[in-house]
């Protein structure tokens, strides 16, 4: 057991457990047979609080009339004028600490319809292999795109006292330059194809929608006729020519093994994904040369369910940013593509276990989009095994298929009824 989940358990900083355990120990080198771990000194020591039953009465009033939504330097303003006495923001935080208030950050989150809510739990149950635990997966591919921009705004940074804040420059914050990724990832995993034990990294590629064009008139960066790379916009035309000539082929590259067995691609239900009959120009594009690779629309309203969006985009962003060393679209470009390369497996198995994770709690909490806050990934990385815990409560999965099948009862159609007429 680690020391974190030791402090948890009895409701004490890891810095108090570690002393006393180091106290144990050198009691133990010096002979002592009953080491003493009694604290030292009597009575209530510490600073004691100056926090009175009416102060306290005061911070709630203003709290719950301001909804929680003032900083510690408004908080400070608003209690002076109200009560014409002066505390410190340091003090504030001291007392709303003491009082048990914390500072949480609201999400907005998209708004699900009856209809996408029966669907969400539909796609998880349906990741429920043996009815006992969700299945790995190992042929589904999650797929999706991103904008990645030249130029972040609020990045944080660590910088030298005597080194210089670092400020970018742009004529319009709207117009930052900008390029959109198609990001394709699976499941790391070992496989033998052809006698030969092979394994598969879980990345089966990053593609940046660009196009090549030449400059129409002359500027202080360029003269006319220069050949320049564009961001390019992605249409259903341009979506189904980067999946027949770039995710197709290195599907079959990097998963030999389950050309067979079959390959899901599992991607949104963007109008560019859907349009002009790329559902079925997709599939058909998949069923050539032997191999079964269809293509499926997750629900609708649920980037959770995709594991791009649920957490891999913000990892390879902030690695991209490490790469990158200017401010060209060329090197944004090189600077995503080699984070995405360099990206490590045992990172993006995490991205998986986090996914079962998000299932059990999307059943808990009926349909909606929350993550519990202990996945326990780490730990049992720690404990060498495997980061993921597909397991589902029998109790869980009755309620969620109890909640399917009510759902899809409310949203039947309803018989109309027919008026009988009488007949003189």
């Amino acid at each position: 057991m680690l020391l974190r989940d030791i402090a948890k358990y009895f409701n004490r900083n890891q810095k108090t457990l570690s002393s006393m355990y180091q106290s144990y120990i050198d009691q133990i080198n010096e002979g002592v047979m009953f080491p003493d771990l009694a604290p030292k000194k009597e009575g209530n020591v510490g600073r004691k609080s100056e926090l009175t039953p009416q102060i306290e009465e005061r911070l709630r009033t203003i709290r719950q009339e301001h909804r929680g939504n003032l900083t510690l330097r408004l908080f400070a303003v608003e209690y002076e004028e109200r009560y014409d006495e002066t505390l410190a923001t340091s003090t504030i935080r001291r007392y709303l600490h003491e009082m048990g208030l914390f500072q949480s950050r609201s999400y907005l989150k998209p708004v699900l319809t009856d209809a996408q809510k029966l669907s969400r739990l539909e796609y998880i149950v349906r990741q429920i292999g043996n009815g006992k635990s969700f299945s790995l997966n190992k042929n589904r591919i999650h797929m999706d795109e991103k904008w990645f921009y030249v130029v972040r705004e609020g990045r944080l940074r660590w910088l030298d006292p005597n080194e210089p804040v670092d400020t970018a420059s742009v004529h319009k914050k709207q117009n930052v330059t900008k390029v959109m990724f198609l990001v394709a990832i699976g499941l790391p995993h070992k496989f033998n194809h052809n006698g030969e034990e092979q394994e598969f990294d879980g990345k089966i590629g990053c593609w940046a929608f660009t196009e090549q064009t030449l400059a129409k008139r002359d500027s202080v960066n360029r003269p006319a006729g220069t050949e320049l790379t564009v961001s390019q916009n992605v249409t259903s035309s341009v979506y189904y020519e980067m999946i027949r000539e770039k995710v197709i082929p290195a599907i079959r590259k990097k998963l030999p093994h389950m050309k067979e067995e079959g390959i899901i691609v599992q991607h949104d239900g963007a109008p560019s994904h859907t349009g002009k009959g790329n559902v079925a120009n997709l599939n058909e594009a998949g069923l050539q040369r032997g191999w079964n690779i269809t293509f499926e629309v997750q629900p609708a309203q649920s980037p959770d369910l995709n594991k791009c969006d649920l957490c891999f985009f913000n990892s390879l962003q902030l690695d991209s940013e490490r790469h990158r060393k200017g401010g060209k679209i060329e090197e944004l470009i090189v600077s995503v593509e080699n984070a995405f390369k360099e990206y490590d497996s045992d990172k993006l198995a995490r991205v998986h276990a986090l996914a079962s994770a998000v299932f059990r709690e999307i059943m808990e909490d009926m349909v909606e989009i929350n993550i519990g806050p202990l996945t326990k990934i780490r730990k049992r990385e720690d404990d060498g095994s495997d980061p993921w815990d597909l397991s589902v409560p029998k109790g869980l999965l009755r309620k969620t298929k109890n909640e399917i099948e009510r759902s899809r009862t409310l949203l039947a159609p309803k018989k109309a009824k027919t008026k009988e007429i009488a007949v003189i």
